[in-house]
């Protein structure tokens, strides 16, 4: 009985450390994540609104700068009939 409670025993303490092995590389495949995740989190919340607005910003531009545009083609073809 006391061998089989020590095999017992040995087994349950191979397990754990297999475990506790298991668990240490998990936590240092979370620990190698971290900067990504800060990293994620900055774009998230400061870059990518900061970069919304900026696109918004130049959008409103967009028919002032189709006008100039427009102008510039109407001058270059009033300047070619006139030639």
């Amino acid at each position: 009985m006391r061998a089989l409670i020590k095999q017992n025993e040995a087994v349950n303490i191979a397990s754990a450390k297999e475990e506790v092995a298991a668990w240490e590389e998990m936590f240092e495949r979370l620990q190698k994540l971290s900067p990504a995740h800060a990293k994620r989190k900055t774009l998230e919340s400061e870059e990518v609104p900061a970069l919304a607005a900026k696109v918004k910003e130049l959008e409103k531009q967009i028919p002032e700068f189709r006008l100039k545009a427009d102008e510039g083609c109407l001058l270059n073809i009033l300047t070619i009939i006139v030639i």
